[in-house]
């Protein structure tokens, strides 16, 4: 006994100093990586909040010249349109320039100069801003240098034939110039233009300083020259950014920019925020190194070397009534529970039956009355040992289809096998029972080592159930659906009924998924819920802006001649490729989406038909519609005009609807089908043999083709030919024309030939092509 305890004690040495090397080396790594990540990540967005700012800051300098511009063009414009001013060039008002231009109106104005050139191009007035030693404004003529290359700017003088509506900058001397200019009219526009007034403001460094709305930040207006190049965008050199874009927008004879210099503002921050952050993940790797040092000696070296001598007292004495303690806290208490639990089940082997009131005669499993039951205990010894569970909800898919086809003696086989398979699955200490139909619910002991292997022991519940199950000869085809919620111990408000409403949850969004799966809830199935909308967005904008396509497959008659060809929408999506339509049609049906989507593909397969009649005239073409769609829109009115559109005779593109959809919307779809049969469109039956037509629908729908669904072709040539034989039969009753799909065997067209089928479509002869494949099939087996 004491050589075993030395042993176990070694063996707990060893591993603890192991376990502490590797978890130093692993914080080690986890802190090296994690500081160069947070230096990335905040110098990526330090800059690009500066980036952000400096540009937000040209922009609004921006606005500040031209609204500056603007009202230089506004005040030349309330002197040029005077009748004062036209008289005054004319000769007739000697006074107008001493009675209305004084410094009052420079100052007002906030000019630096006021001249007037005649339609020679002469300075007929002017008068330049001039401030005395006593800080006085004095109005001067502006110097010949000035005026010489006023008169030469080509930009101001043509300014005479018609109004500016901007302002314009210039430069002189390579300092910036705002003028203002505008012809000289009568004050009701009334002409001939008899020269051009001009209000100057001179954008010299004193004034840029006066007047910078920036406050202190450094900008400046530059002209482009052959001898100084112009390099625009925002550049950093150290600290100190400069971002530089042309100014649109103003009249001028060369290109102008804007140049913006800012330092670098959040420099000491960024240091700042990298040290703080360096700091906080050095002491979190210290605090973590002591905290796994506390519980690797503590919690859980000590402990298993304490629970491994309990087992060995409970061997040697043989004594099944010692109870290794635990606290239902971990994994290590799991090991305790699970030994305890061996010990209970050895010392109880029998439980208990409920009553048979709280059973299923049929699968002799619980009902939902023991559900309830069995959910509030299991809650509370929940709560009390800490463990969670897991409530599973199975239902069958498509299981309505057995009991319609094969009769409900057929279904009753299917749920007994169901509940075998399922009481297999359990464990001892589980719940499965019957909730009704072909609904089941099991209680799902989880040990805490077991959370992670649930998924594997569900997914292998499931493919137990789904397969084939032999009914008197013939195999059904069974699948399940399986939604799980898993309880929360810590949770107190929680209910049976909020677990059955998040299983039901997780259920919804495996038969959402495609059936055949399971699904366990999480709290951001909301999240899910958004991805799905996201998808929908995704979905309606790709039918807005024309980003699906279509994919053709043709049908051919006995000779392998071309007879039709079924128009097939696929969506390129631009993150998940090419989708088929059964990812997103569900979508569209449960949303307004399926409308749209199918008036979408009438008009793109008139346009391809178009394309496609150029080369085999007498080519014609199928599209699937949905009830939904038959009902909201004028289906038979959009054909009509869209085959109008591109010239495409009557009876070219014709329409094919599910047996399915039929089938629950009988009465108002018949006058809607005579509707488009009396405009000579061809209505198929799609998938018959899935909906469960009845004699009496088939006489009351004016359809012309019967396609028969791929799933009895599968069977044809393993000699399961009846219902193909009946429902070619039946059709040829009716006097319509038989299209078998999914036809993919040679031996499956000879048989359907014999048995009578007009046409057919599958793999064998072609799959769904684009255009341009279709095209180069079409010319092969003409």
């Amino acid at each position: 006994m004491l050589a075993r305890a030395f042993s176990n004690k070694s063996i707990s040495k060893n591993l603890r100093t192991r376990t502490q090397i590797t978890v130093a080396i692993l914080l080690t790594l986890f802190l090296i990586i994690a500081m160069f990540t947070s230096w990335l990540t905040l110098r990526k967005s330090f800059d690009e909040f500066e980036r952000k700012s400096i540009t937000q800051e040209l922009s609004r300098l921006e606005l500040w010249i031209n609204e500056e511009l603007e009202s230089l063009r506004r005040s030349a414009n309330d002197y040029a349109f005077w009748d004062d001013t036209y008289d005054f060039v004319e000769g007739n008002n000697p006074g107008y320039t001493e009675e209305n231009i004084d410094p009052d109106v420079f100052d007002n104005l906030d000019i630096d100069a006021f001249v007037i050139i005649t339609t020679q191009g002469n300075i007929y007035a002017e008068k330049q801003r001039s401030v005395n030693s006593d800080g006085e404004t004095m109005l001067v003529p502006i110097n010949d240098e000035f005026g010489l290359w006023l008169q030469k700017r080509s930009v101001i003088t043509t300014v005479q034939k018609t109004i500016v509506d901007r302002g314009i900058i210039d430069h002189f001397r390579n300092v910036p110039i705002f003028i203002g200019a505008a012809p000289i009219l009568r004050s009701d526009s009334s002409g001939p233009s008899v020269g051009t007034l001009l209000m100057i403001r001179i954008m010299d460094s004193r004034r840029i300083a006066v007047d910078n709305p920036l406050g202190s930040k450094e900008w400046e207006i530059i002209e482009s020259t052959s001898d100084r190049p112009i390099t625009m965008g925002l550049n950093r050199s150290n600290n100190d950014w400069t971002i530089t874009r042309e100014l649109a927008g103003v009249k001028n004879e060369g290109i102008t920019y804007i140049s913006l210099k800012s330092e670098a503002q959040l420099h000491e921050q960024f240091s700042a925020a990298i040290r703080i952050s360096s700091i906080n993940l050095a002491l979190m790797v210290i605090i973590t190194l002591i905290l796994i040092g506390y519980i690797l000696n503590c919690i859980i070296l000590n402990r298993l070397l304490y629970f491994s001598e309990k087992a060995e007292e409970i061997r040697a004495s043989g004594d099944l009534g010692i109870r290794i303690p635990h606290d239902n806290n971990d994994e290590l208490d799991h090991l305790a529970l699970t030994v305890n639990g061996m010990l209970d089940e050895l010392q109880d082997t029998n439980r208990q039956l409920y009553h048979d009131s709280l059973h299923d005669t049929l699968t002799g499993l619980g009902n939902r009355a023991l559900l309830n039951e069995r959910l509030d205990y299991t809650l509370k010894l929940s709560r009390v040992e800490g463990e969670p569970f897991a409530l599973l909800i199975v239902d069958l898919d498509n299981f309505k289809d057995i009991n319609d086809l094969h009769g409900h003696a057929a279904g009753d086989a299917i749920l007994a096998r169901t509940a075998i398979q399922l009481i297999e699955w359990c464990g001892s200490a589980d719940t499965a029972v019957r909730l009704g139909g072909d609904e089941f619910a099991i209680i799902r002991i989880l040990p805490s080592n077991a959370i992670e292997e649930l998924s594997s022991d569900v997914d292998a519940l499931r493919a137990a159930i789904s397969g084939s199950q032999d009914w008197e000869g013939e195999q059904l085809k069974v699948s399940a659906s399986i939604g799980i919620a898993i309880s929360n111990p810590e949770t107190e408000d929680e209910t049976a009924s909020n677990l059955l409403r998040n299983a039901d949850t997780a259920l919804y969004r495996a038969k959402e998924d495609g059936r055949n799966r399971f699904c366990i809830f999480t709290p951001d199935m909301r999240e899910m819920l958004f991805k799905r909308m996201t998808l929908m967005q995704e979905l309606e904008d790709a039918i807005i802006n024309d980003k699906l396509t279509l994919f053709f497959q043709p049908t051919l008659d006995h000779q392998g001649k071309p007879f039709s060809i079924e128009a097939l929408v696929r969506w390129q999506h631009p993150e998940r490729g090419l989708l088929a339509p059964d990812y997103f049609i569900p979508i569209a049906e449960s949303s307004l989406l399926i409308t749209h989507l199918d008036i979408w593909v009438i008009k793109a397969a008139c346009a391809s038909l178009k394309r496609l009649r150029q080369y085999f005239p007498d080519l014609s073409m199928t599209v699937n519609c949905s009830a939904r769609t038959l009902f909201e829109k004028d289906v038979t009115a959009t054909l009509l005009s869209e085959m109008g559109k591109y010239g495409l005779p009557e009876s070219t593109v014709n329409v094919e609807l599910t047996e399915t959809a039929l089938a629950r919307n009988e009465t108002e779809m018949v006058p809607i089908l005579e509707r488009m049969a009396a405009n000579e469109i061809r209505i198929y039956l799609d998938d018959f043999g899935t909906g469960y037509s009845s004699l009496n629908r088939l006489h009351l729908l004016p359809f012309h083709y019967l396609k028969v669904d791929r799933s009895f072709v599968r069977r044809i040539d393993k000699g399961d030919q009846t219902i193909t034989r009946t429902i070619i039969q039946l059709a040829k009753s009716l006097e319509k024309k038989v299209v078998v799909e999914g036809v993919e065997t040679e031996t499956q067209r000879e048989i359907l030939e014999r048995l009578g089928a007009d046409y057919m479509q599958g793999y064998l002869f072609s799959r769904p092509l684009p255009e341009k494949e279709l095209i180069e099939w079409l010319a092969g087996v003409s």
